[in-house]
């Protein structure tokens, strides 16, 4: 138990059982109380800067929420994919297998794009930011800023699979083929992927300003512009991808 619940713990039996105490002892046991009321966070999704204010080494977390990210992405594309291979009818054991071997391709160079993403991230909040903080510091709130994703994920996919599985795929009608392809593309499109997308943004930006304002002990009125920027950024390569 904490030394902030033992305190009001305290209290409470002295007053209880009429014991006498100073008033002084009352300050104490009510300032322990408040504090802990206001313990930090767990996690800096409300308040990033209570969070990572009171970390001394946010590395090791923000690594840990960066590969969770990783692994979810992966996983979720990976599951899209394979329903996309179950829905072709007809499809000759080339096609799947040059599919199969574009999978995998495209999974390697995924990691390597998400992790060079996250060093750069990193690297703007710092060199942008200034202050007392060092590189892994920020990587380590950037690391943290990739969790809304993680969040949104389950809806993100149900957006996905229902799509996916709408598909009518018969490889010996190319003609119906081509258009079904093509037809995936909209589930970019979907308002409710375009909000999750915004939200995610929006919310990514608001880790990243509030928690490097507090690893770096610099106002966040410095580091909103490297966020915002970061934002930007990720929001303009999204929407080129929906493109």
């Amino acid at each position: 138990m904490s030394d902030a619940r033992l305190s009001f713990v305290g209290y409470s039996q002295l007053y209880v059982t009429g014991l006498p105490f100073e008033s002084a002892d009352i300050e104490m046991y009510i300032g322990s109380y408040l504090t802990f009321g206001n313990m930090s966070p767990k996690t800096p999704l409300r308040r990033p800067y209570e969070y990572f204010e009171d970390k001394l080494h946010p590395f090791a977390s923000g690594v840990f929420v960066f590969l969770g990210h990783l692994l979810v992405d992966l996983v979720s594309f990976g599951l899209i994919f394979w329903l996309f291979l179950s829905q072709i009818e007809n499809a000759p054991a080339s096609f799947t297998n040059a599919l199969g071997e574009l999978l995998f391709g495209f999974l390697i160079m995924s990691v390597i794009i998400y992790v060079l993403a996250w060093l750069i991230v990193g690297a703007i909040m710092h060199l942008l930011s200034g202050g007392e903080g060092n590189y892994t510091d920020a990587l380590g709130v950037a690391g943290w800023a990739y969790a809304p994703e993680i969040i949104t994920a389950p809806v993100s996919m149900v957006i996905a699979w229902r799509y996916v599985q709408g598909l009518d795929l018969d490889w010996e009608n190319q003609a119906q083929f081509r258009a079904e392809i093509e037809a995936i593309e909209s589930a970019s499109h979907d308002p409710l992927a375009v909000l999750i997308v915004f939200v995610v943004v929006l919310w990514s930006v608001y880790i990243l300003a509030k928690g490097t304002a507090a690893t770096h002990e610099v106002p966040v009125s410095k580091t909103v512009l490297p966020a915002v920027l970061v934002g930007v950024g990720s929001l303009a390569l999204t929407i080129l991808g929906m493109a």
